[in-house]
């Protein structure tokens, strides 16, 4: 059914405001020193990893704790040194509640031999030798995708360009605009070892546009390598979705991955971290993370410890005195997931929280008062980057029709949230979406 969509335009997205211009200059915070940090033992949100480690161990900074072998491989490290206390159930940025490796943190940051030897050069290795540092560094998309970095760097065919993503194009988050100010050099470097990890001809970094000192600065910094350049992309949602991104750039398209187009997608923290990773030997265990949203007193971009819980970080930026009720989001406020506390744990997929004013009268529940009936207006269609229809997949997912689901191609939706965000009844029709793939998922 998408094939009716691809008559008419799709939606390259529409502008929202930021709101993080007021971070753009800002310095980074540094929250390094948590008493206790809490490793979850799950990649991304749905694949559970068996732990190395017991209670009562002492661990190292950057050692091994956690790993999932079959499949996807996936590895996870202290990020602190100390000793193990628990395995407990702490709340994930998925809604879960997961297993986490509780460490409690001797201030001492003893790290492991690996880490205290001279960094490496990367251009001594070979494609397969990046690759495995990636991977046993525990390496995967810091856009938010969460997913195993090294999978894409596997026996590569035919790539041609390495596209770093750093559009960042949901409102309130500043976190790859802060990276890429402040860690240039890793950015950089990052992205030549994943050219040549790639056998890639060239590297492109893309921005939003009107960011024109960013825009400059990158520009002068990219004259130092023959084969890097950066680009400005439309202040748009979501263009930061690697299949818009592509249209826009490179004016191509695919169905599966974009390495059928002969190129590689990646945003600018995983860079650094890769970076980090192939240099030094040093394993994903910090995290940069912006806290925004109106209802936070002192917005802030944070350097964190994996593991390190959100409330710390709340409690330092503070609510507005004249808030009564604020909607916590891991993440951004169109993908990102509401959260029913601030006890949850910082982990590899969380870039942002968001943290909204809950706008209710007395009596109602939290958005209820705001939906009207579907007006039948097609504004989410017309918008939506994927080229689907998300009206008539709403109306079969609260039917169950899972036959029909399937024939509007419901998986396909990226749930960015822009159906929910031009709907002029304000019908939460991506949590809709998100339905329709349970129903055609049995229901799980």
């Amino acid at each position: 059914m998408r094939f009716l969509a691809e008559l008419f335009k799709i939606g390259y997205g529409v502008h929202i405001p930021g709101e993080k211009k007021h971070l753009y200059d800002q310095a980074l915070t540094r929250y390094l020193e948590p008493t206790h940090v809490y490793i979850p033992l799950t990649n991304h949100v749905k694949h559970s990893l068996r732990s190395l480690v017991k209670v009562g161990d002492y661990v190292k900074m950057g050692q091994k704790i956690g790993e999932r072998a079959d499949n996807v491989y996936a590895a996870l490290h202290a990020s602190v040194s100390g000793n193990v206390v628990g395995i407990e159930k702490c709340l994930h940025r998925s809604g879960n509640y997961v297993d986490c490796i509780v460490i409690e943190n001797d201030n001492k940051y003893i790290q492991t031999e690996e880490l205290t030897k001279a960094c490496c050069l990367e251009a001594t290795l070979s494609s397969e030798e990046i690759v495995d540092k990636i991977r046993e560094g525990g390496i995967v998309g810091l856009g938010g995708s969460g997913f195993s970095t090294y999978v894409k760097y596997v026996s590569p065919t035919d790539i041609d360009t390495i596209v770093l993503n750093g559009v960042e194009c949901e409102p309130f988050i500043a976190t790859d605009h802060n990276i890429l100010l402040n860690r240039t050099e890793l950015v950089f470097e990052g992205l030549k070892i994943m050219i040549h990890a790639a056998k890639a001809k060239r590297g492109v970094i893309a921005i939003k546009e009107h960011k024109e000192h960013l825009y400059d600065y990158l520009t002068e910094f990219a004259a130092n390598y023959d084969n890097i350049s950066v680009v400005q992309v439309p202040d748009a949602y979501p263009m930061g979705w690697e299949k818009v991104l592509i249209r826009q750039i490179f004016k191509k398209e695919y169905d599966r991955l974009p390495a059928d187009v002969g190129i590689v997608v990646n945003n600018v923290a995983t860079a650094v971290e890769v970076a980090s990773a192939v240099r030094g030997d040093l394993p994903l265990i910090y995290r940069t993370v912006t806290v925004n949203g109106p209802a936070v007193n002192n917005p802030q971009i944070f350097r964190v410890r994996i593991g390190t819980k959100a409330s710390e970080l709340l409690a330092i930026t503070g609510y507005k005195d004249n808030v009564d009720t604020v909607r916590l989001i891991a993440g951004g406020p169109m993908m990102g997931t509401v959260m029913e506390s601030d006890d949850f744990i910082i982990s590899k997929g969380v870039n942002a929280i968001t943290c909204l004013i809950e706008e209710t009268k007395k009596g109602e529940k939290p958005q209820e008062h705001l939906e009207l009936p579907c007006v039948r207006c097609a504004s989410c269609v017309d918008n939506c980057p994927a080229g689907l229809q998300p009206v008539n997949i709403m109306i079969a997912a609260k039917l169950g029709e899972k036959d029909t689901l399937e024939q509007l191609e419901a998986r396909a939706c990226i749930e960015c949230g822009l159906c929910s965000y031009v709907c002029p009844s304000k019908i939460p029709v991506t949590q809709w979406m998100r339905e329709g793939k349970k129903v055609m998922n049995g229901g799980k």
